[in-house]
């Protein structure tokens, strides 16, 4: 963990952004304040924040098993590998799983671009 000390307005430029950039919903002052909160207490630089904070779909859970899915009826990845993540999203958070995600479909159009030269069994 980085040893960071916000300030005031580095903490309302990552709350702008959370608030109107990625949930676009005006957040009650109860939430802010958690946010607030969550800001202190888990010290990172701005960069780190704007870079971690992304809009994540509301139907990431779907999208993730289904690019999961196609990388296994592709042969890109093992029965083992699909079992791994499946078990791994209960853990993840959901915006890492948009991060993996957008990664493994652009792995996969690349392989379909190519005619899928890289199976792995």
């Amino acid at each position: 963990m980085t040893d960071v000390a916000l300030s005031v307005e580095e903490i309302e430029s990552i709350l702008k952004h959370w608030e109107n950039k990625i949930d676009g919903v005006k957040w009650s002052d109860d939430t802010r304040e958690s946010v607030i909160e969550l800001l202190t207490e888990f010290p990172q630089t701005v960069e780190w924040w704007m870079k971690h904070l992304i809009k994540v779909p509301p139907d990431i859970l779907d999208r993730y098993r289904a690019m999961m899915l196609k990388l296994f009826e592709s042969r890109m990845i093992t029965k083992a590998d699909y079992d791994e993540e499946l078990r791994l999203m209960e853990r993840t958070s959901l915006a890492e799983l948009t991060r993996q995600g957008k990664k493994a479909a652009e792995w996969y159009r690349q392989e379909e671009q190519f005619g899928f030269p890289c199976k792995v069994y």
